[in-house]
């Protein structure tokens, strides 16, 4: 990693998908809770979806209906043992669909007391070229 940037080097991201030279951001949404993602993809509707609103710049949110999700158990680097040992949660993939409209975007959310969003990472999925098109996310907390 370089400049101090957490995505600089995206080799952790490349084997879930997340393409190289696409525009992939990070923040730390401290509001967001993952209760909000979880119903987006388990209690939406086409007539009434589950809207995850993520922030995307001091003036602009893309809602987000959850389509796609997959847990991510990941080794606990921490502990030395001949065996691994896991986190005690996961790290979730999900992909969503902008409400009402046909961009895609990816993310890799860290959670790790289970429920508020310590860290995310989305990317649009795009066959096009971004040129630097950097997204800082910010999750926002529905209730």
């Amino acid at each position: 990693m370089s400049n101090g940037d957490p995505y600089d080097d995206t080799r952790e991201l490349l084997p879930l998908g997340f393409m190289p030279g696409k525009a992939i951001s990070e923040n730390d949404p401290r509001m967001a809770k993952l209760e909000n993602f979880q119903q987006s993809l388990f209690q939406s509707t086409t007539a009434s979806p589950k809207i995850v609103v993520v922030r995307v710049s001091s003036n602009d949110t893309l809602p987000l209906i959850i389509d796609t999700a997959r847990a991510i158990w990941v080794v606990n680097d921490g502990i030395d043992t001949p065996k691994p040992v896991y986190h005690d949660t996961p790290e979730w993939y999900f992909e969503g669909q902008v409400h009402r409209s046909s961009l895609r975007v990816r993310m890799h959310v860290v959670a790790t007391d289970g429920s508020y969003i310590d860290r995310i990472a989305l990317q649009f999925i795009t066959d096009e070229h971004v040129e630097d098109g950097i997204i800082w996310v910010e999750c926002i907390d529905q209730d």
